[in-house]
């Protein structure tokens, strides 16, 4: 998975003014992640309650962030199956939220290279 350097800036520093809720969205782009757009919903310390039936259609849409207050930027269940129906790469974000704290996954929950460009 790439990402544009400054477009992952951004959702850390959204991540540390949600803190302590969760907060999530999905990424934008081809090749490169390059954009995200915050998901409409409620956010919690543990959980994200998101709507997805109701948001638009984005061609370019590959995946989804989110983070995860409490720390280790593993997927649980309810995230492997957000995985599933909503792209093909993946970020968790664990506290507190630096650049080491980020992992990439696929659709099914397996780990992908991240690369910052």
């Amino acid at each position: 998975m790439r990402i544009k350097k400054e477009v992952l800036e951004r959702i850390l520093e959204l991540c540390r003014q949600a803190y302590p809720n969760e907060i999530g969205g999905i990424l934008l782009g081809k090749d490169v992640v390059r954009d995200f757009i915050l998901l409409p919903g409620e956010y919690y310390r543990d959980s994200i309650y998101m709507q997805l039936h109701n948001l638009p259609i984005y061609p370019d849409a590959v995946g989804t962030f989110h983070s995860h207050p409490r720390g280790l930027p593993v997927p649980s269940q309810a995230d492997l199956g957000l995985f599933a129906k909503t792209g093909r790469e993946h970020l968790v974000i664990g506290w507190p939220y630096t650049e080491e704290n980020v992992r990439a996954y696929d659709s099914r929950g397996r780990r992908l290279p991240l690369q910052v460009v």
